[in-house]
């Protein structure tokens, strides 16, 4: 599993995939106050991104790799523009 869920976070791996969507999707449903740890993330894929766009969930640490943190930050910044 590349996506550790707790309580009220989620702490992604190095990686996460499509096959993590589903799983993802049911947690930031159940947590709409939740908060994700992006630190160690070096991959995210698209759908992920988007889930987190739609949900109402807090960025704890965006990642460390300053271009994944970028193309991040951007996007959930600029949703509705």
């Amino acid at each position: 599993m590349t996506i550790e869920y707790k309580k009220r976070l989620a702490i992604v791996g190095e990686s996460a995939t499509i096959d993590d969507a589903d799983l993802f999707w049911d947690w930031l449903m159940k947590n709409p106050k939740g908060r994700i740890d992006l630190s160690a993330c070096t991959y995210l894929h698209t759908v992920i991104l988007q889930l987190i766009m739609a949900s109402t969930v807090k960025i704890k640490a965006w990642p460390a790799d300053t271009e994944l943190h970028s193309i991040m930050e951007t996007a959930i910044n600029n949703q509705g523009v």
